[in-house]
């Protein structure tokens, strides 16, 4: 059922921040120069990026030359860049200000991936906040013999989410997939690590190249994240923009609108039956590493196994911290109406209230629908032998619901390393061909 491994934290979360300082705003209003900061941002970027740390470590407030050197920014960008390839040149630069701080954010092409390296400045135009993290690269549509893309927009109001609808040449009326992704800001593809694997990319190709078509596009806070707010919910985040999606599916004519299959990954598989449950165009569900566990009751296991594997923490200490830990979890738990606008895990109290509502094990036993569940066996994020195992303890009998697991297969869906932890998606891989060819099975069977 696989081996359950020690592990970094992760939480069912597929995004990374590399290098972060902090700054503060001043108070007093402050007037800066846009175009004289952007080219400053610019220059040291493209400075860092050729070798040249002096000037920006120069430059910096008087706060963050008590937290960062030449030396220790050298050795981090370092260290950040390693696996991205060779520098290729400054895409663009976006310029914003708030709290009385200016910031410059620059796109850094790589071979492999993309750099936003994002630069703040204070009243005195001086490094109050440096940021560095994976970005993207925007490409090209593909198309081939087999398939075609175009590009899509999710919603009908001035925040619409950008997409692509990948289409099989030759079919007509295709049933569509809609692609859901895990936590955290996630563009289309679900790009992640250093050399941008793009999983949803992947199975998109894949499926279009066996007469399947497919929706994938931006999270709504990976597009636009100064929208979040304060007491947003599941819904907000994740739900209302599948639905969308399938809207967008199942008006569009070329598409077979019986044929509409949600297949998340991650949370979006754990979503997949709430989703299903809740919108009567959804003919199927495909569950891509989700658990029908609550996310909390995750987490402390993805804690515990953090805190099993350190090495320089004492068996008091490790139950001090998961005494922590628990009580914590124990907030979740009992999130209540007057609990709205705390914090609890990094999270505000609303999302976990609306999580909460959401009852997987009950939905389970009225869903009809075709279920298809499956798990990588390497997978350090979701558990095989206790998340999938749950899928398929709470599904017995039910003659709609098909489960496979993968050997050597990590959350990701791509061949494990064995790193166990975030790293191992700095390794360039691909999807599994043999997921998308039981996808594509149990979708025309």
């Amino acid at each position: 059922m696989g081996k359950r491994k020690n592990i970094i934290l992760a939480v069912l979360s597929i995004t990374t921040s590399l290098f972060m300082f902090g700054c503060s705003g001043a108070s007093g209003d402050v007037s800066f120069d846009e175009i004289k900061l952007t080219d400053l941002a610019k220059q040291y970027s493209e400075e860092m990026a050729t070798g040249e740390f002096s000037n920006i470590s120069e430059n910096f407030s008087k706060d963050v030359k008590k937290k960062l050197n030449e030396e220790s920014l050298k050795a981090t960008w370092n260290d950040v860049v390693k696996d991205i390839g060779k520098y290729e040149g400054t895409l663009d630069a976006t310029y914003s200000v708030q709290n009385n701080i200016a910031t410059v954010e620059s796109i850094l092409k790589y071979e492999l991936n993309g750099l936003k390296v994002s630069v703040s400045f204070d009243r005195n135009e001086n490094v109050a906040g440096l940021f560095m993290n994976y970005a993207p690269i925007k490409e090209e549509l593909s198309s081939n013999d087999k398939f075609e893309e175009e590009k899509i927009s999710i919603g009908n109001d001035d925040n619409k989410l950008d997409g692509v609808l990948t289409i099989p040449k030759g079919i007509e009326k295709p049933p569509v997939v809609v692609l859901v992704q895990g936590s955290g800001q996630s563009d289309m593809d679900e790009t992640i690590g250093a050399v941008a694997n793009k999983p949803f990319k992947d199975i998109a190709h894949g499926l279009a190249n066996e007469g399947i078509a497919s929706i994938r596009y931006n999270k709504r806070y990976f597009q636009y994240p100064q929208s979040a707010k304060a007491d947003m919910t599941i819904e907000d985040e994740v739900i209302n923009d599948v639905n969308l999606a399938i809207d967008l599916a199942y008006n569009n004519s070329d598409l077979d609108n019986n044929r509409i299959i949600v297949v998340g990954h991650s949370l979006g598989g754990m979503l997949a039956p709430e989703i299903a449950k809740g919108n009567d165009k959804v003919s199927g569900i495909v569950s891509l590493a989700g658990s029908p566990r609550k996310l909390e009751d995750i987490i402390y296991d993805q804690n515990q196994d953090a805190v099993d594997a350190m090495t320089d923490k004492s068996d008091d200490e490790k139950k001090e911290l998961m005494k922590q830990v628990k009580t914590e979890i124990d907030k979740v738990k009992n999130i209540s109406d007057k609990d709205k606008g705390q914090t609890v895990l990094g999270i505000n109290s609303e999302y976990w209230a609306s999580l909460n509502n959401i009852n997987t094990p009950e939905i389970l036993k009225e869903l009809s629908i075709p279920m298809l569940f499956l798990q990588g066996e390497d997978d350090f994020q979701v558990y095989a032998d206790v998340d999938y195992k749950m899928w398929e303890d709470l599904c017995k009998g039910k003659e709609n619901a098909t489960f496979k697991l993968y050997p050597n297969l990590n959350h990701l869906f791509m061949k494990s390393n064995g790193k166990s932890d975030i790293t191992e998606y700095d390794v360039k891989g691909s999807v599994d061909s043999n997921v998308i060819v039981d996808i594509f099975n149990w979708i025309k069977n």
